[in-house]
C-alpha cells in the first residue's frame, strides 16, 4: 500500500511540474513574435509537457498498473511515442529551421498512428510477447529521430568551427560569443541525452517489470529532473534572444559611441542553423564570371522530398528515389565531380513551382540526371516558370514525356554546359520560348525534339552561332524547317557575331577572346600607344589566341568569328585590354560612335563589357578622346581645347571655314591644321 500511495503521489507531482512548465512556455510565447522557429519550438515543447502530464494523471486515476499492466504499458509507450515525435520536431528545428517539412510531419504521424494501434492491439490480446514486439515500432522510430538530431548537431558544430574569421565577422565572433554558442549546443545535446535515457529506461522498465510499481517511482523521479532540464535549456535560449534584442536597441538609441554589429546567441544561432546543412560555394554565372553563395546541401531521399525556395548545392553524389520538389524560385549549384540523380515514376522527377537556375563550377563537371517512366517531365517548372541552365551536365531519360519543360508562358534558356534529353517517344524540350547558347567550346546540346507552346519561338542566343557538325550553321530565331533539322542532332559551338560601328565603307569593333581562340572574318589589329598616336598592327592570318584584346575591321556587320584551336599566346605590341577592371590611376576608353564619329571615348558607363577591348591612359594625361583617322592605320590623340585659341584656320567636318574669332557653340569635331580636334 505504501508503494502504491508513493507511486500515485509522484505521478501527481510529475503531472503538476509538467503542467506548470507547459503553461509557462505558452504564456511567454507571444514575446517572441519575430522568432517563428523558436516560438514553434516552445509550443511543441509545451505540448510535450502537457501530454506527459495527461498520461501521468491517467495512470493515477485509472490504476491500471495494478489491475491491467498491459494497458498501463500501452498507455505509457503511447504518450512516450508522442513526446518523442514532438521533441524531435521542436529541438531539431532549433538546429535546422528547414527540418520540419510536410513530408516529415506526414511520415512521423503515420509511424506514430501505426505504433499506437500496435500497442493497444497487443495490450487487448493480453499477449506479453506481442506487446514486446510492438515496442520495436517506438524503439526504431525514436532511434531514427535521435540519429537525425545528432547528425544535425554535428553539422552545426562543424560549421561553427569553420565560421570564417573575416574582418566583418571579427567584430562579433568573439571568444565570449563562441563560448555562448557552444554552451547552448551543449545544453541542447544534454537534453537529448536525458530524454533518450528516460525513454530507454521506460522501455526497459515496461518490459522487465510489467506488474510492479516501485520501478516507476524511480523512473518518475528521473523524469521530473529531465523535464526541468529541458525547460531550462529552452528558456535559456529565449533569455539570450532578449539580451540580443536589448543590445540592438541600445545601439539604435545611440547608447554606444560607435555603431557596430551586435550578434548574440540568438542571432548567431540563426546564422548557424542556416549553415547547419549549407555551404558557401563558388559557381560560374551566365556571363562566365565567378561568384559564391551560401546554399543548402541536398542529401538525397527515398520518397517525395519537398524544399522551399532558395539556394541549394550538390557537393557529392546523391540520389532521390521519388520526386524532388521545390515550392518557389530555386538556384541549384552542381559542384565539380558531384552528381544528383532523381528518379520517379508517375510524377515529374524535379519540379519547381517557379524559376529554376542551374549553375556549375569552374570545371563544369557537376551533373544532374533525371529518370522518369510515364507521361511526365524529367525537369519541370510550374507557374509560368523559367528554367535557366548556365553550365554542368544535364541529362534526362524519360518515357512518354519531355525531358525538360516549362508551363504556360515559361521558357527554357541554355547559356552553357552539356544538355541531353533521351526520350523513349518523340519528346525533348517543351516550352513557349526556348533559347540555345554556349559559353565554352566543349558545350553541347542534343535534344530529340523541340516543342513550342502556342505562339512561341526558338532562337540561338544573341551573338552565338551553332553548327550541327554536318556543315550547317544556326543563329538568330530559327524557322520551322531549321527547328526540325536540329532535332536529334548534337549542336556544338561554331562561333560568335559582333555588331560593328560603321566608319566610311568599313565596320569596326573591338573584342576580347577570353578563354577561347578565334579566327575572324575580318582584319585583326593590335594597338599600342606611341606619343600622341595609337599605332595599329595587323595580325597575320586573322587568328585571335585566347586571352587577347584586338580591334576588328570588316566589310559587313555583324562580324563573324569562328572558334579556332590555336594555342593560347600573347600578341605583341598590344596595349588593348579585356575584362571589366581598370588599373588604378588610369582612365578607360572604349570604341564607340558619337554623333556619327567613330573613335575611342572616355568610358562613362557603370561597368565595362568584359568581352570587348578597351584602352587605358594615365588619368593625369588622359585626353578628351582618341580620334580615329580614316586615312591611316593610326588613331591620333588630341586634347580638348575649350578656349579655342589654337592658331590656324578652323573647319567643320563639311569643309566650311570658321571665321577667326567666331565663337564655337556646337560641340563636335573640327579640323585645325589638318588635324581633328574635339570641342
Amino acid at each position: 500500500m505504501i508503494i502504491q500511495n508513493l507511486y500515485n503521489i509522484i505521478l501527481l507531482i510529475a503531472a503538476a511540474v509538467n503542467i506548470t512548465m507547459g503553461c509557462a512556455l505558452l504564456a511567454g510565447n507571444s514575446s517572441y513574435g519575430d522568432y517563428t522557429v523558436y516560438r514553434r519550438s516552445r509550443l511543441l515543447t509545451a505540448l510535450t509537457f502537457l501530454i506527459f502530464a495527461a498520461g501521468f494523471i491517467a495512470h493515477n486515476r485509472l490504476g491500471w498498473r495494478a489491475t491491467w499492466p498491459a494497458g498501463a504499458s500501452a498507455l505509457s509507450v503511447s504518450y512516450f511515442h508522442m513526446a518523442a515525435v514532438l521533441f524531435g520536431w521542436s529541438h531539431i528545428s532549433l538546429l535546422n529551421p528547414n527540418y520540419l517539412t510536410r513530408r516529415i510531419v506526414v511520415r512521423d504521424i503515420t509511424v506514430l498512428v501505426v505504433g499506437i494501434i500496435a500497442y493497444w492491439t497487443a495490450a487487448t490480446c493480453f499477449s506479453l510477447v506481442a506487446f514486446h514486439f510492438s515496442l520495436l515500432v517506438f524503439f526504431l522510430h525514436a532511434l531514427y529521430i535521435s540519429f537525425i538530431f545528432y547528425h544535425t548537431l554535428v553539422r552545426v558544430r562543424v560549421m561553427t568551427g569553420r565560421l570564417p574569421q573575416s574582418d566583418d565577422n571579427a567584430r562579433w565572433w568573439t571568444d565570449d560569443n563562441r563560448t555562448m554558442v557552444m554552451r547552448f549546443q551543449r545544453s541542447i545535446r544534454v537534453s537529448c541525452h536525458l530524454i533518450i535515457i528516460f525513454g530507454l529506461g521506460s522501455i526497459v522498465v515496461t518490459a522487465a517489470f510489467p506488474n510492479e510499481q516501485w520501478p516507476y517511482i524511480l523512473l518518475m523521479a528521473l523524469g521530473i529532473a529531465v523535464f526541468c532540464y529541458i525547460y531550462y535549456g529552452l528558456t535559456n535560449y529565449g533569455t539570450v534572444i532578449e539580451a540580443g534584442t536589448n543590445a540592438t536597441e541600445d545601439v539604435a538609441e545611440g547608447k554606444r559611441s560607435q555603431r557596430r554589429l551586435v550578434i548574440t546567441l540568438a542571432f548567431m544561432m540563426t546564422a548557424l542553423t542556416a549553415l547547419a546543412d549549407s555551404e558557401v560555394v563558388s559557381y560560374i554565372d551566365a556571363d562566365g564570371t565567378s561568384n559564391s553563395h551560401s546554399a543548402t546541401i541536398l542529401a538525397g531521399g527515398t520518397s517525395t522530398t519537398t524544399h522551399g525556395a532558395g539556394w541549394y548545392v550538390v557537393i557529392t553524389d546523391v540520389t532521390y528515389t521519388g520526386q524532388l520538389q521545390f515550392t518557389g524560385d530555386v538556384c541549384l549549384i552542381l559542384c565539380d565531380g558531384a552528381t544528383i540523380t532523381v528518379s520517379s515514376g508517375a510524377t515529374n522527377a524535379l519540379q519547381v513551382d517557379g524559376n529554376l537556375t542551374i549553375y556549375a563550377q569552374s570545371g563544369g563537371s557537376g551533373a544532374l540526371k533525371t529518370n522518369t517512366t510515364y507521361n511526365v517531365s524529367g525537369i519541370h517548372a510550374n507557374n509560368n516558370g523559367h528554367i535557366t541552365i548556365n553550365g554542368g551536365h544535364v541529362t534526362t531519360q524519360s518515357g512518354n514525356g519531355p525531358g525538360i519543360s516549362a508551363s504556360g508562358n515559361g521558357s527554357i534558356t541554355i547559356h552553357g554546359g552539356n544538355v541531353e534529353t533521351n526520350c523513349t517517344n518523340d519528346h525533348g524540350l517543351r516550352a513557349k520560348y526556348i533559347t540555345l547558347g554556349w559559353r565554352n567550346a566543349a558545350d553541347r546540346i542534343k535534344v530529340k525534339k523541340y516543342e513550342l507552346e502556342g505562339g512561341g519561338a526558338l532562337a540561338v542566343a544573341t551573338g552565338k552561332i551553332f553548327t550541327d557538325g554536318n556543315g550547317a550553321t544556326y543563329s538568330g530565331t530559327l524557322n520551322s524547317t531549321e527547328i526540325a533539322a536540329i532535332a536529334g542532332e548534337t549542336l556544338q559551338p561554331y562561333g560568335i557575331m559582333l555588331t560593328a560601328n560603321q566608319n566610311g565603307s568599313d565596320y569596326w569593333t573591338s573584342f576580347y577572346s577570353g578563354t577561347q581562340s578565334y579566327c575572324a572574318d575580318a582584319t585583326v589589329y593590335t594597338a599600342a600607344v606611341s606619343g600622341n598616336k595609337v599605332n595599329l598592327t595587323e595580325v597575320e592570318g586573322g587568328v585571335i589566341p585566347a586571352g587577347n584584346a584586338v580591334l576588328l575591321k570588316a566589310a559587313v556587320t555583324p562580324v563573324t568569328l569562328q572558334l579556332n584551336d590555336a594555342a593560347a599566346s600573347t600578341l605583341s605590341d598590344n596595349e588593348l585590354k579585356g575584362g571589366a577592371t581598370v588599373e588604378a590611376g588610369k582612365t578607360a576608353y572604349t570604341l564607340a560612335a558619337e554623333g556619327g564619329v567613330l573613335g575611342f571615348y572616355k568610358f562613362a558607363g557603370a561597368a565595362l563589357n568584359p568581352n570587348r577591348a578597351h584602352l587605358e591612359v594615365a588619368t593625369t594625361l588622359a585626353p578628351a578622346y582618341l580620334g580615329f583617322d580614316e586615312n591611316t592605320t593610326a588613331i591620333n590623340v588630341h586634347e580638348s581645347h575649350e578656349s579655342h585659341e589654337l592658331s590656324g584656320e578652323w573647319y567643320d567636318l563639311q569643309g566650311r571655314r570658321i571665321a577667326n574669332g567666331q565663337k564655337l557653340t556646337a560641340k563636335g569635331l573640327y579640323i585645325v591644321n589638318g588635324k581633328k580636334v574635339k570641342k
